[in-house]
């Protein structure tokens, strides 16, 4: 009989140890909320902490323990310990260790993976300033709890399907990085191994180029209008689900208006990414984004191209300035030298890009639908364990489905 049971009563849940974190010390690993990366620790970059015997006695990790995050971003977030070296959790985490015997540490892994642990977890948050859930919120979390036999067979099953689930994620993303390092290497065959007789030429000589407009509140006048930042514009697309608006006067107009066909380019944040503006309803840019107007329209997809290429090999970051943040800015993108084919060719092979680069994004398309198909699954099955519902011929179905 499955029964319900709150994890205050079949766990000892304690804060972590407060202490500051060292690498120059001789003590044991300081285990940090942000160690736990994708489920794993890397424990050789995990640093070391001044403790007490005393306090490590009280504080020591065990094979089997579960940490906790209780504030921050990562709220709920959780590991458990199979191995290591002598460690304690930092006091933004929260140790859970089992001290009912008919309960095991890799059934309670799974329930603080399932929907109904994060439903009580968010809402436990509510109305917290940090969104933190301390150690007696975490002591109420309800937990329906099987025969020890049960927990066995659905941990075994799990782990095979997360397994299973996991090596096919491996595969898409293999996939896709295959897709394209192959749209990169026609990128490379195109400009770097077909120059032959062509002219590297810099950008002022082949387009016009700009930047936008600043955003001043206090200055700013006229009518509100849509406007573009560097994070709309991605590689080879624009967003445009989260538009601002900035005041525009009519003289202003044309100056800062982006019209089809035009390139932008970011001038910060991502410096060098490019995107061509499609849409036949102009929009406006602000001046972290340049506006590039090539003269012969030809030359349009083959700079954006051509930027893509420079990102990925690390050409552009020579165009870049800043230190620590970098830009690209208006007078580094006008001297910017590009390869430029003779009109015909370059129209022909911007066409021949145009194409595999739509192969790209159908298969990235595809991929991430089956992304997220996997992941759903993932919570589907820990849906049915935690019902009673999870049998193994279903799982082999469900995955199977999953993986076409």
């Amino acid at each position: 009989m499955w029964r319900e049971c709150r994890l205050g009563e079949v766990s000892d849940i304690r804060y972590g140890y407060t202490a500051k974190a060292s690498a120059d010390i001789a003590g044991p690993k300081f285990l940090r909320i942000t160690d736990i990366q994708n489920d794993a620790v890397n424990w050789p970059t995990v640093p070391v902490c001044p403790i007490t015997s005393q306090d490590l006695e009280k504080h020591r990790l065990q094979k089997g323990d579960i940490v906790f995050a209780r504030t921050g971003a990562t709220t709920g977030k959780s590991y458990r310990i199979l191995d290591g070296p002598e460690a304690v959790a930092a006091s933004y985490l929260i140790r859970v260790r089992i001290t009912e015997k008919g309960l095991t540490s890799a059934f309670l892994e799974l329930f603080f993976k399932s929907a109904d642990y994060w439903t009580q977890v968010k809402t436990g948050t509510i109305g917290s300033a940090q969104g933190g859930f301390n150690a007696s919120k975490l002591a109420e979390l309800k937990i329906l709890v099987p025969p020890p036999e049960e927990q066995k067979r659905i941990v075994a099953i799990l782990d095979e399907a997360f397994a299973g689930i996991e090596t096919a994620i491996a595969n898409t993303e293999k996939n896709l990085a295959n897709a394209r390092e192959l749209f990169l290497a026609f990128l490379k065959l195109v400009f770097v191994q077909g120059r032959s007789g062509w002219k590297e030429v810099a950008v002022s000589d082949f387009a016009d180029a700009c930047l936008g407009k600043m955003l001043d509140k206090r200055k700013n006048k006229g009518t509100p209008r849509p406007y573009l930042r560097n994070i709309n514009v991605r590689w080879f697309g624009v967003d445009t689900s989260d538009l601002l608006e900035m005041k525009i006067e009519e003289k202003e107009l044309e100056r800062y208006m982006v019209r089809k066909g035009d390139l932008l380019i970011c001038e910060g944040g991502y410096p060098g990414r490019a995107a061509v503006w499609e849409k036949d309803e102009p929009v406006f840019f602000q001046k972290a984004v340049h506006r590039v107007r090539c003269h012969d329209p030809a030359h349009t997809r083959w700079l954006m191209y051509f930027l893509y290429l420079a990102d990925a090999t690390g050409y552009l970051r020579s165009s870049f300035t800043g230190a620590g943040i970098q830009h690209f800015t208006g007078q580094s993108l006008k001297r910017f030298k590009v390869p430029i084919a003779p009109p015909d060719q370059a129209s022909e092979l911007t066409f021949r890009i145009d194409d595999l680069r739509g192969d790209l994004e159908r298969l990235e398309a595809t991929h991430k639908r089956k992304l997220c198909a996997l992941q759903e699954l993932k919570q589907s099955l820990l849906q049915k364990a935690f019902s009673g519902e999870l049998t193994a011929d279903r799982v082999e179905e469900e995955l199977e489905s999953a993986t076409v």
